[in-house]
Formats: structure tokens, C-alpha cells, sequence
């Protein structure tokens, strides 16, 4: 019961705490838009337009239509992230030029904060007879961005 505990600690310190730096992509990406009723928009970005899409088909059945203004949610255009301000964004360590910026500092954290909640996570030994989950990846504090 201990080491399970301890795991979870482990893990929740992981998640929460040894969150990196994010970077702005290094170049152009491709993205989706949207602006959400309240009128924070936000981006979903990727590195190439596949990726663009393949993300965003994964995302539009979780998206509550309901909950963004009439324009809807765009298809994938190319889209600039760049360091600025005006928008707050983070990424997914390991998952190169890809990620999220909001218009909003506090529905950046809530989005980030619902990104860790779906990490999955590795189970790997340690020591003999034990095994601990991990994150299998880390997600970056917000920063500021610009997105013209």
C-alpha cells in the first residue's frame, strides 16, 4: 500500500510539477480555430497539415458544438505561433510543433490542466517485483505567444 501511495505522489509531482519551458514552433504550422461563446479564441495547432487533421478529427467528437459561436471550428489552415503576447499556449514534451493557444491566461491553465488528466501513462519496473506508472509525456506551463 505504500508503494502505491508513493507512486501516486510520484506521479502527481510529475504531472503538476516537472512541467518544461514552451517553446513557439520554429516555423509555420497548421492549425484550427475557433472562439468559444464566452469570446476567448483558441488554436490547435500541428507541424504539417495531416497532423492538423488527424488532430483535430480526434478532438471534434469530445468538442461540445454548443459551447462556440456560430462561426464554428475551422478546418486546418496554416497558422503562425510566434513569442509575444496576447495569447497564452503550451505543448506536449516529445510531441514536436504541437500545441494549444488560447486567448486567455485562465482557459490556457484549464486546458492544460485537462491535457495532464488524459496523459496516459507507462508502467515500468523498479526494483524487484515493483512497478510504477509514469506520464508518458510531460505538458509545458502556459506561456505567452503571440497569434496574429
Amino acid at each position: 500500500m505504500i508503494h502505491r501511495a508513493l507512486a501516486l505522489a510520484i506521479v502527481l509531482a510529475l504531472a503538476m510539477g516537472g512541467c518544461a519551458t514552451y517553446h513557439p514552433p520554429s516555423s509555420a504550422s497548421w492549425g484550427y480555430r475557433g472562439t468559444m461563446k464566452g469570446g476567448i479564441s483558441a488554436v490547435r495547432y500541428a507541424s504539417s497539415l495531416a497532423m492538423c487533421q488527424t488532430i483535430r478529427e480526434k478532438d471534434m467528437p469530445a468538442v461540445n458544438l454548443a459551447d462556440w459561436t456560430a462561426a464554428g471550428i475551422s478546418e486546418c489552415a496554416p497558422v503562425v505561433i510566434t513569442a509575444g503576447t496576447g495569447w497564452f499556449a503550451f505543448s506536449i514534451v516529445g510531441v514536436p510543433e504541437n500545441g494549444t493557444a488560447l486567448s486567455d491566461a485562465t482557459a490556457c491553465e484549464i486546458a492544460r490542466r485537462q491535457a495532464i488528466a488524459r496523459v496516459p501513462l507507462f508502467n515500468h519496473p523498479v526494483g524487484t517485483g515493483s512497478w510504477m506508472a509514469t506520464p508518458a509525456y510531460r505538458v509545458t506551463n502556459c506561456s505567452p505567444v503571440a497569434v496574429p
